[in-house]
């Protein structure tokens, strides 16, 4: 959604943004960003800011200094605040007049484009892509989705990055399950029958279906102990890549 019209006051604008620092939505509340490289998430930010700066300058909020194809200043996410209810704010990307440009959804931005960003929207700058996830808004779920549109890994990032303590379920064409973060890391699972390791070695296999997240008042009983959910889901796909690759092996070979 275009809102060319509006290009020549983000500048003033960014100052009353700004002098208001963080007080746009209930803590909680902010959108996502996951950060991708080569496929996978490099890194995640809150939005909590009313103005996040994406660019190769050691400044920018968000900042690329390996990626030759951004400009210092590329393009900039704008927290709305021009609402009643907070609870509706808005985030729009704009493009700063990069010289190789911001791609949202595939479609190149006009410099100074100020776009309204969806839950779900890609936009890509450079090598990186970034993934905007916005969270609920009323109730305790925190986020609801799709898994051809938002991953598993992408998931779990997100509730780490945000601290939660919830249940992450998932309706899957391969099954249903749920799994447990207590303060943003997983401590339980339940895959049908299967519970704790067992049952997360199958959960991750989930790639089809739709998931939500649903915050908990109370903690979860530990039934996987780890201290990194990126080593407890990299060593579980290892194992997982070396199951399959010794049955795919032909006797004696």
């Amino acid at each position: 959604m275009s809102e060319q019209a509006e290009a020549t006051t983000i500048k003033t604008a960014r100052l009353d943004l700004e002098s208001l620092h963080r007080t746009a939505l209930p803590s909680g509340r902010f959108a996502t960003l996951l950060i991708l490289e080569g496929g996978s998430v490099k890194r995640t930010q809150i939005l909590d800011s009313p103005i996040t700066v994406i660019g190769r300058a050691p400044t920018a909020t968000i900042s690329l200094p390996g990626d030759a194809v951004a400009s210092r200043e590329h393009a900039q996410v704008a927290l709305d605040l021009a609402v009643e209810d907070a609870e509706q704010a808005r985030y729009f990307l704009t493009d700063l007049g990069s010289t190789n440009g911001t791609f949202l959804n595939g479609q190149r931005l006009l410099p100074q484009e100020r776009c309204l960003l969806s839950d779900g929207d890609r936009f890509t700058i450079g090598s990186h892509t970034f993934v905007f996830i916005l969270p609920l808004r009323s109730g305790s779920k925190f986020l609801t989705g799709d898994l051809s549109r938002i991953s598993v890994f992408d998931v779990i990032q997100v509730i780490e990055a945000n601290r939660l303590t919830a249940a992450l379920t998932v309706r899957a064409t391969q099954g249903h399950g749920w799994l447990g973060f207590n303060d943003g890391l997983i401590v339980t699972c339940e895959v049908g029958d299967l519970c704790g390791l067992e049952a997360f070695r199958k959960f991750v296999t989930f790639t089809e279906g739709f998931f939500d997240v649903e915050r908990s008042a109370t903690s979860f009983p530990v039934t996987i102990k780890t201290t990194s959910n990126t080593s407890l889901t990299l060593d579980t796909l290892r194992e997982i890549d070396e199951t399959n690759n010794g049955l795919n092996q032909a006797p004696g070979s």
